[in-house]
């Protein structure tokens, strides 16, 4: 069962602010299972987050931005609740899909409701693949 709009708003929010530099968060709605179709061009994982985004209605998700044009999505985690899944967004108009192969894609990760806990883990297991993913991939 997904977690209602305010749980997922309000721990993107609470996520954001606990993590290193200037994250903003933005919730989306999505109104039918096709309203989701662009999160599966755009989530940055090859594994269980990519899986999810293209075998589950999410209804919802939250997009956080840093001004670095780094960019992460939570969505809800199905079938555990009160878990999220915290995947990078591939990056903007400079990424070059060919220069990426050969680079390890950053995904995702599952992170409990403890906004604390979880951007430990992501400032930990995500966001430094991130930056070397995003700067392979540009050069």
């Amino acid at each position: 069962m997904p977690a209602s709009r305010a749980d997922l708003a309000s721990f993107a929010d609470a996520l954001a602010t606990r993590l290193p530099g200037d994250w903003h968060s933005m919730y989306r709605q999505h109104g039918a299972y096709s309203g989701q179709f662009f999160l599966d061009e755009e989530v940055w994982d090859h594994g269980h987050v990519h899986w999810v985004v293209g075998g589950f209605v999410l209804g919802h998700d939250a997009q956080l931005s840093s001004p670095g044009g780094q960019q992460l999505c939570v969505i809800d985690r199905p079938l555990h609740r009160g878990q999220f899944l915290v995947v990078p967004l591939a990056p903007g108009e400079d990424f070059k899909p060919h220069r990426s192969v050969g680079v390890d894609e950053p995904n995702g990760i599952k992170v409990g409701n403890d906004p604390v806990r979880a951007a430990g883990a992501v400032s930990r297991r995500v966001l430094p693949r991130y930056q070397s993913a995003g700067r392979s991939s540009r050069s």
